[in-house]
């Protein structure tokens, strides 16, 4: 089946043909932030771990929140993309991981 966009979004470029899938389907853009998180903790503690032979989870997850933070946030300046509490509640999970690696006793 061949899903056709109303042609306001098509007139109005990739990030209106983008806002509404967004509207279609909110959680989208969400569940790729999750993936993209969950990837980025996974691979680089896989990697780590093979190269280094420390295991430092907490790393892992602070670095896959900043990036994940930092993708957001762009996709949050494109109208309709994700929601304001969704950056928060990012923002908000960044600063949680990063304060547990601050204080963890890893060396």
């Amino acid at each position: 089946m061949v899903y056709v966009l109303p042609n306001a979004s098509i007139d109005t470029g990739l990030d209106g043909a983008l806002a509404y899938i967004s509207g279609q389907v909110p959680e989208l853009f969400s569940g790729i932030l999750f993936l993209i998180f969950f990837m980025i903790t996974i691979i680089g503690y896989q990697i780590d771990k093979r190269t280094s032979g420390k295991e430092n989870m907490l790393a892992w997850l602070s670095i896959g929140s900043f990036i994940t933070t930092t993708l957001g946030i762009v996709l949050y300046l494109i109208p309709g993309l994700i929601n304001l509490t969704t950056v928060i509640i990012m923002i908000a999970i960044t600063f949680a991981f990063t304060f547990f690696f601050l204080l963890s006793n890893n060396d």
